[in-house]
């Protein structure tokens, strides 16, 4: 209406005013904008939580009401990004490809036709959401059914749309990923995912366990973790691969992993998407700086390449609850950090 600031962008103008252009954490005298956030959230959504990383340390961790950063939850689409991590290591090793036929290791990923466009899927279709292949179908996420099961029913189902040429957001492709995985290691993808991402993050109480243990872990919406330790695997993407001094992705892979990868694709999302997360793109050069990975139970992770800032939050409601708390945080953190950089918004 005219005549009323928005409370989000006064409290944004007042931190912009008070620490200034290009401010690190280090200087900020306190975090009084961004608790009143997080405590009104918590007020309306029954709790949540706040783990900040800035240059390669973790800068804020609080709860507030009945979340912590230190509980385990469920973390729904945000596992799509680490699933990705995982699966790009496999890349990095030279026993997976982007760009070759998965139906090389899934022989039954072909409908025979001509052309038989099912063997020409990719697992970079697959991350970018382009496989053509069905976002949902219910009974393949029934947890006693063996992954390997779940893949071959899955490719005997008609496309949706031809792979490469259009993003559609979808859960199920990925389980085509897991279970070429668990073909080129020998290994199941629970036991894939800790070698290759929670050992050397240090993300011990995160699993695919969703809702509970399972023969059919849930590549895409399954994951279970906690605020700080998922921010763990975003101190890594930040320091391009590294954490702790140990390389869990290689820099290159890291920069293919934030592409821009619907770029020529219809229809032109609102949004576009790299692998395994949504990506914003600098209205000045079109390159992706921002990367976001949200869940629909409430767990937000980012990260904001211009700022070297990523974070997550994490509360105890869905996304329609959620979601206006989340933006509004992200623009007060923005303002904090580069004032004049444009909000980042995911969806």
């Amino acid at each position: 209406m005219k005549g009323k600031v928005s409370p989000c962008l006064l409290v944004s103008v007042v931190v912009a005013a008070l620490f200034g252009v290009g401010t690190t954490w280090a200087d900020v005298p306190d975090h009084a904008a961004v608790d009143a956030v997080l405590e009104r959230a918590a007020e309306a959504l029954g709790g949540c939580a706040l783990v900040l990383v800035h240059d390669g340390e973790t800068v804020y961790a609080t709860g507030f009401g009945d979340v912590a950063p230190d509980d385990s939850i469920a973390v729904a689409s945000a596992a799509k990004w680490i699933s990705a991590a995982a699966l790009l290591s496999l890349v990095g090793e030279g026993v997976l490809e982007l760009d070759a036929p998965l139906s090389r290791l899934l022989p039954y990923l072909s409908d025979g036709g001509d052309p038989d466009y099912k063997a020409d899927i990719t697992l970079r279709m697959i991350l970018s959401h382009t496989s053509g292949l069905p976002a949902v179908v219910p009974s393949l996420y029934d947890p006693t059914l063996p992954l390997a099961e779940c893949a071959e029913r899955l490719a005997a189902f008609p496309f949706d749309t031809q792979p490469g040429k259009v993003f559609r957001y979808a859960d199920l492709p990925m389980q085509l990923a897991g279970r070429a995985a668990e073909v080129v290691t020998g290994k199941p993808w629970a036991e894939v995912f800790r070698e290759r991402i929670a050992l050397p993050l240090g993300m011990s109480g995160t699993n695919y366990d969703v809702p509970g243990p399972t023969e059919n872990p849930q590549l895409a919406v399954g994951l279970r973790s906690s605020a700080r330790e998922y921010s763990h695997f975003l101190t890594m993407l930040l320091a391009r691969g590294t954490y702790e001094g140990r390389e869990v992705l290689s820099p290159a892979l890291v920069s293919e992993m934030l592409k821009d990868q619907t770029r020529d694709v219809a229809p032109w999302s609102r949004q576009p998407y790299a692998l395994g997360a949504w990506c914003t793109l600098d209205p000045k050069t079109g390159e992706p700086v921002g990367f976001s990975s949200p869940g629909t139970l409430g767990f937000y992770p980012w990260i904001d390449l211009r700022r070297s800032v990523g974070g997550v939050f994490a509360s105890a409601s869905g996304a329609d609850a959620a979601w206006p708390f989340y933006e509004e945080l992200r623009k007060v953190l923005d303002a904090l950090f580069a004032p004049e950089s444009t909000p980042f918004t995911a969806g």
